[in-house]
Formats: C-alpha cells, sequence, structure tokens
C-alpha cells in the first residue's frame, strides 16, 4: 500500500488516496519546519476527497517531534476543518463535562441564544437580571468565555426590560443582536443593535410604531447577503397572533409583512412561536404554530420575487402542534429542510402529553415527509426543541423533558439510518431546572447552551457543553520517537545520510509533496548503537531528483514515523 502525504500550511482539506482504505496519513508543516504527524482511522472504506467534519467520530493521533511545541498547538488551533484544543476538556468523542459561560453570581441570567461567526468561534447573548445591563454577551476565545460583557443597560426608571435575544453575524462577520422590549403595560417591541467595530450601536425598533401593540420573540438569520427576522405579534383588542417578517435593506428594516395563513384576513387563533432560515440565495424560510384551532405547523418562503403559499408540515388529526410549539428550521448542505417543533397526539394520554417531532423537506422528492417522534414516550412534557446539523446525515437535536421537581436537558442524533436513544447531557450535580437550550455547529463540534439554577446558589446561570466529534490524543513521549530517526546534512546537495538507532526489518521509503514513490532504501551499514543508510538523491528510475522536499517514512516500533528532508543544490 502506497502511503500518502499531503503538505498543510494553514491548509483545511485532507486528500485521501486512492489506494487508503484503512488509514491515511499527513504531515502538517508549521512555522520553524517542526512537523505535526496526523493519522486517520476510517472504516467505510470509501475513496474520496474529505473534511475532518465529515470523519464521523473517528479518532485522529497527533505525534508532535521538535522544539516549540506549544507554538504547533496554537498553529493547530487556527486550521479551521481540523479539531482544536480545549484545555478545559479531554479531546474524545461525546459531550463535554457541563461548564458555566457566564460569570457565576446571584443574579438571574436566563434564555442564552449561541450563534458561530466567520472564524468558527461561538458567541453567546442572554437576558441579564442585573443592573445596570438587561443583556449580555460572551464568546469563545479557542479554550475560554471571554467575557461576560454587558450589552445594552438597564434603565430603572423606564422598567422596560429585553427578552428572548437572539444573534446573529452579516457578510462582514458583524454580530446583530435582535430582542423585544417588554413595557411594564405588557406591550412588547421589536429592537436590534449590531456591533460595528468594537462598539454595540444604539438600539434601534424594527417593527412599524403601533402596527400592534404585542410583538414578541423574534428570530434573526443572515445568509446569501441577505439579512432577515421574523416574531409574532397581535393587537391587544383581538386575541390572536399573526406572524410578521422584515428584510434588512441596507440602511433599514423594510415595513414589516403579515404572512400568516390566510393573509389579510382576521382569523381568530394564535400564529405564534416562529423561527426563520435564509437559504445561500438570500431567501427566508419560516415555520410557526397555530394553536387554538388547527394544530398546524405552518412553513412559509420567499422565492425573490414573492411569498409563496403556505404549507402544512403536520397532519393535526394524528399530529397536532403544542401550546407553546416552539419550531426550529435549519438546512443541510443539499438545501432540504430540516423542522422540529413540540407536539402530541389527540389519542393521546389525558393531558395532553407534550413530544418531540421531526420533519424534513425532501428537495429530490418536492415534499415534506411525514413527522417521526424523536424522545422517548413517557408520563412527562418535553419542551424547547433545537436542531443543528453539519450534513443530512449528521444531525442534532436537543430538548427539555419537565419533571415535578425540575426540567432535565436531552439530545438524539440521527446518523443517517435513525434516530438514536435519548441522551441527557447536562449535569444536576451542577445545575437544576434547566431550560430553553439553544444549539450550534461551528463547522467542528456541536455546542449547546441553557440557563439553569447554580446548585448552592440558587440562582439561573447560563451552562454549555459541546459534542467532540474528532478527538486529539498527545503521545507520551514524542521525543523518543524522534531522536530514533535522524539525517545529515539536511537540506542536502547530493548524498544524504539516514541514521537509526535501532535496525528494523521494513525498508525506508521516500515520497515527494504530492505522494508518489521516489525511493525504497534497503542497504544497511551496522555501526555502533546505529545503523545507517547513504541515498545518493537518485529515484527508482536512476534520475536525480530535483530540489524541494520529500517525506521519508520508516515504522519503528509497528509505529509509522515521518520526517522532512529538503534537496537543495550547491550555489
Amino acid at each position: 500500500m502506497n502511503l500518502f502525504f499531503a503538505l498543510f500550511l494553514f491548509a483545511r482539506i485532507l486528500l485521501v488516496p486512492e489506494e487508503c482504505l484503512t488509514i491515511q496519513s499527513a504531515v502538517i508543516l508549521a512555522r520553524g519546519g517542526d512537523t505535526i504527524s496526523v493519522s486517520f482511522g476510517r472504516g467505510n472504506g470509501k475513496r474520496a476527497i474529505v473534511t475532518t467534519s465529515q470523519i464521523f467520530g473517528k479518532e485522529i493521533t497527533f505525534e508532535l517531534r521538535g522544539e516549540g511545541k506549544e507554538n504547533l498547538l496554537k498553529i493547530l488551533e487556527r486550521i479551521g476543518n481540523l479539531p482544536g484544543i480545549d484545555n478545559q476538556n479531554r479531546r474524545s468523542p461525546g459531550w463535554t463535562e457541563q461548564r458555566v459561560v457566564n460569570m457565576l453570581d446571584a443574579t438571574s441570567d436566563q434564555q442564552p441564544h449561541i450563534a458561530i461567526d466567520a472564524s468558527h468561534r461561538p458567541w453567546v447573548v442572554w437576558w441579564d437580571g442585573a443592573d445596570p445591563y438587561d443583556l449580555s454577551y460572551s464568546r469563545w476565545n479557542g479554550s475560554n468565555w471571554v467575557g461576560d460583557s454587558g450589552l445594552i443597560p438597564y434603565d430603572p426608571r423606564t422598567r422596560e426590560t429585553r427578552l428572548r435575544v437572539r444573534i446573529s453575524f452579516d457578510g462582514e462577520n458583524r454580530p446583530w443582536v435582535i430582542y423585544h422590549k417588554s413595557y411594564p403595560d405588557n406591550r412588547g417591541d421589536i429592537f436590534f443593535t449590531r456591533r460595528m467595530g468594537a462598539e454595540w450601536e444604539e438600539e434601534r425598533r424594527i417593527n412599524l410604531y403601533d402596527s400592534t401593540e404585542l410583538d414578541f420573540a423574534p428570530r434573526i438569520d443572515c445568509n446569501g447577503g441577505e439579512m432577515w427576522c421574523c416574531w409574532y405579534g397581535g393587537r391587544t383588542d383581538t386575541s390572536q397572533y399573526h406572524i410578521y417578517v422584515s428584510k434588512w435593506n441596507d440602511t433599514f428594516w423594510e415595513p414589516e409583512t403579515d404572512i400568516s395563513f390566510p393573509i389579510g384576513q382576521n382569523e381568530y387563533g394564535l400564529h405564534w412561536f416562529c423561527d426563520i432560515a435564509v437559504d445561500r440565495y438570500g431567501h427566508p424560510h419560516v415555520v410557526w404554530g397555530e394553536t387554538w384551532f388547527t394544530g398546524r405547523i405552518y412553513y412559509r418562503t420567499h422565492n425573490g420575487e414573492e411569498w409563496l403559499p403556505p404549507v402544512i408540515i403536520n397532519n393535526p388529526d394524528s399530529i397536532r402542534c403544542a401550546g407553546w410549539p416552539a419550531p426550529a428550521i435549519t438546512f443541510d448542505e443539499e438545501d432540504n429542510i430540516h423542522v422540529v417543533w413540540i407536539g402530541f397526539r389527540p389519542d393521546g394520554v389525558p393531558g395532553k402529553r407534550q413530544e418531540v417531532y421531526y420533519s424534513k423537506f425532501d428537495r429530490e422528492g418536492n415534499r415534506w415527509l411525514t413527522p417521526v417522534q424523536i424522545n422517548r414516550s413517557d408520563d412527562y412534557n418535553d419542551w424547547y426543541p433545537d436542531i443543528a446539523l453539519s450534513n443530512s446525515r449528521d444531525i442534532w437535536v436537543v430538548w427539555n423533558k419537565g419533571f415535578p421537581n425540575g426540567c432535565i436537558t436531552l439530545a438524539s442524533h440521527f446518523d443517517g439510518n435513525g434516530w438514536s436513544e435519548e441522551e441527557q447531557i447536562d449535569d444536576w450535580g451542577i445545575s437544576y431546572h434547566n431550560v430553553c437550550p439553544e444549539m450550534a455547529w461551528d463547522g467542528r463540534d456541536f455546542w449547546v447552551v441553557w440557563d439553569g439554577f447554580t446548585t448552592r446558589i440558587d440562582h439561573t446561570d447560563i451552562y454549555y457543553t459541546r459534542y467532540l466529534t474528532l478527538s486529539i490524543k498527545e503521545k507520551p513521549d514524542p521525543k523518543k520517537i524522534f531522536h530514533q530517526f535522524s539525517f545529515s546534512p539536511n537540506p542536502f546537495a547530493d548524498y544524504i545520510s539516514l541514521f537509526l538507532k535501532r535496525d528494523g526489518q521494513e525498508p525506508i521509503t521516500i515520497y515527494d509533496i504530492n505522494g508518489r514513490l521516489i525511493k525504497r532504501l534497503t542497504e544497511r551499514r551496522e555501526e555502533r548503537n546505529y545503523s545507517r543508510i547513504d541515498w545518493d538523491g537518485k529515484d527508482i528510475n536512476d534520475k536525480e531528483i530535483p530540489d524541494g522536499i520529500y517525506f521519508v517514512f520508516l515504522k519503528v516500533e509497528g509505529k509509522g514515523v515521518v520526517e522532512k528532508i529538503i534537496k537543495r543544490r550547491r550555489r
């Protein structure tokens, strides 16, 4: 089997050789000539060009050699598609230990939301019950949360509070935060702010002034160069809510559009708890529930020219949406639409026990698939689902399950064949009554945040965990292998000698940077305490190789060892 080596300098894609069915190796050349050897184990036998995010659940081992090891780790962290370094957690596939995002204190921190910036770093925003701020945020710096920092100050004179906060990033990687402001008379309006440089702008209203008195729970998303938001609202004298949508038009938010069904009619009912996702073309896709009469989950999209007619995802005769349906929507790499929500079966147990349901719009079949129940059936209610995915065969859903004495946070995974058994991902020894989970994928790991009552403090705080899809394990003594294999001179012009501390039966093989076999060396001269092989710089056809970088491979104690050598003519 030929061994393939890929040369990386802040690269993002690993090239898998045609003949390599189970093992690949690569060498990352870092600054100063230090190297990191990367070995991938694959069990699917596919021959393709893959990114590390597609090698789900496999182990990756980095053998670190050379001086400046800490610098290598920092460089590795900046390579977006390779697993990063988490100083707080052991990198092995699975959920990490629950940890806190905000600074622990005696204030109420609630309703977090998480989003990923263009550098693959998560940001979290939440409602902070402390004076002088009632909105706060924190961002991940690669190993810890930086913050928490106040976002919008609370004014006790107005007694206005900001709730249901959400964050997204525009095409220039600027964070936008949207929320509803609740007034003392229980009215609400939709506001936003964005960060320009190091400062957050003053808040500005999104919804039209007094178009409705009650505007709540906004959602925001940006893609394809377009920023959209949605929310539900209504008038105090109608006992109903409608779904409103607005688009950012370079300098202002366009007048809101009522997309509820039927449009323009004064239908009674609660059209509320909406979510929005924007596709790669900048088109918005909105889901929401109608809970009073029909029990339907609606979906509606804009094709760039007009809003298309709404579509009903569920069959209310078999699965009705719950009173608080809390739908969430996202896309996969093939533009299929994935939606989760809370519903119940009309013929179910008394009390209308709530469950987590999932459906997908299959673009190939041009239809919504029959909803499936994700959670395990029991006597308790499930709440607040959220969904995130890396591709159509790697989907996670998180939600809360409510017990008489509190709530726990659960997760289930779809691997392309089916949904896994639900798994508790929070720790009641750290926090209890954990609610409002939100989820995001950073291109490598899945992150979940929620709020819960901190044990022994009994005030709510913001917590997180992450699902590590790849692992990093450091060799216990990498220099032991490194010193068994050396060269002189390096760079070389006419010949090079390879010195082995311990002899072996395996030949030494040399490859160029394209993975082509250059030479296989077997003749060795035994000297005191080591073996020596001389090479004249010629290939298997006895032709002199050109100047450049080459890789020398040798198995030591059953493990592959790789080193870089440089061919350079004398000037």
